[in-house]
């Protein structure tokens, strides 16, 4: 298929419609006589569209006689019917070839050169990593034939001892750089600092267990956001004699980095909202591509629709310009405008089903707050606002969960 098309294309085609009341015969004489012509559509009774070679169109016309045909072009196709416009237009052509040249020049070099990574850094910046990408001649504007990728890896890493692996790939005029951080050990710097543990959030107490400070909370006490928990002011006992009590002896207390595990029942609550009713725009999966070039002010489409042949659609938009070189600037563009066609839609659920459709998505966000292996001791559902036959369904959804509500908090001292 793909070489009958660049076939058609170099050797040249015309689209004709036929008209005649002996169309069989009409298509049996150019068979006959080895007539080169496809894609047949028939308009109607007496009526076809075909594409016909160059060197069988004149052929067809003494069938056409033959047959008391009517036969009219109704476009012209493929190289040589563009060569002869462009023939006609020689400054066309020469900034046609000029900007062809121009644009497989610039072609040869780096323009754009893109850090990639998965995960987010912890130890380098993406500022730090890019510095020594250019120090090391890999920058834009530099030629693409020079350069010995594995070579450039290599030196990478070994410039940044805490890169564990570095990839580098060349398309076209985008060089991309993919990084993967080493994992190190934690920083434990903290743990010599004094700090209280409290609770991250609000709950009941159900199972504490201290590891390093003095607990001040106990199992069924019911806690508040930023409560301490377990302190790392830790106060002597003083065995007071009841006959010589002398405060002057009174020890300081001991400070330390508390640590601890508290296991407490939170409550996660999430509220979702959903219309009986919905109404919007979606896409219907029909694109249409139109590509043009901007020379100036100017500008030519070269592919595609001259508009959008959607009623409703939404259009996406690239603009790709080629880099000023020096304080050379070329006022040329390649736009690429992408039609999306779009419907709209109105969905009905009901009272029953918008507040299905609630429940499920208040469990969903709730559900993504758990924590690995959290223990659920109870899960409600509350309709906050009763459905009516236009409005909407609101409801809040609560999990009652075991959860480590431990959290540090250092201490100024």
């Amino acid at each position: 298929m793909l070489i009958r098309r660049l076939w058609a294309f170099f050797a040249g085609y015309v689209v004709i419609t036929v008209e005649s009341r002996r169309l069989e015969k009409f298509l049996n004489l150019a068979l006959a006589r080895n007539i080169l012509f496809w894609d047949v559509t028939f308009k109607r009774r007496n009526g076809l569209t075909m594409k016909v070679s160059i060197a069988g169109f004149k052929p067809l016309r003494h069938i056409a006689r033959q047959t008391d045909s009517t036969v009219r072009i109704k476009s012209k196709k493929g190289w040589p019917f563009f060569w002869i416009k462009i023939r006609k237009r020689k400054m066309l052509a020469v900034g046609l070839l000029f900007f062809l040249t121009t644009i497989y020049f610039f072609s040869t070099f780096v323009w754009f050169v893109d850090l990639q990574h998965r995960e987010q850094l912890k130890y380098l910046s993406e500022e730090e990593i890019m510095e020594e990408i250019y120090s090391m001649g890999l920058r834009p504007g530099v030629p693409n034939w020079n350069f010995n990728l594995r070579e450039l890896e290599k030196e990478l890493a070994v410039r940044l001892p805490k890169l564990s692996w570095v990839g580098i790939t060349l398309e076209g005029t985008k060089a991309t750089v993919e990084i993967v951080e080493k994992t190190l050990p934690p920083e434990d710097e903290g743990a010599k600092q004094p700090a209280d543990v409290i609770a991250a959030k609000d709950g009941v107490v159900e199972e504490i267990l201290v590891i390093v400070g003095e607990a001040v909370a106990k199992e069924g006490d019911a806690v508040s956001a930023g409560e301490v928990l377990i302190s790392g002011v830790i106060y002597p006992k003083q065995e007071e004699s009841p006959e010589d009590p002398n405060p002057e002896q009174l020890v300081e207390p001991r400070v330390v980095h508390a640590k601890g595990v508290v296991k407490a029942r939170v409550w996660l609550v999430a509220v979702s909202e959903i219309p009986i009713i919905e109404k919007g725009e979606r896409r219907t999966g029909s694109t249409a591509r139109q590509v043009s070039i901007k020379i100036g002010g100017k500008q030519i489409i070269i592919r595609g629709p001259q508009k959008s042949p959607y009623q409703y659609y939404q259009m996406e938009q690239t603009v790709k310009r080629l880099p000023s070189w020096r304080s050379i600037k070329l006022p040329v563009e390649l736009i690429i405008n992408i039609y999306h066609e779009v419907e709209k839609y109105q969905i009905d659920r009901g009272a029953k089903g918008a507040e299905s459709l609630a429940v499920a998505e208040a469990k969903t966000t709730i559900e993504k707050q758990l924590p690995e292996g959290a223990k659920i001791f109870d899960k409600r559902t509350e309709v906050l606002e009763k459905a009516t036959d236009y409005g909407t369904v609101k409801v809040r959804v609560t999990y009652e969960v075991l959860d480590n509500i431990a959290q540090t908090k250092l201490l100024d001292r």
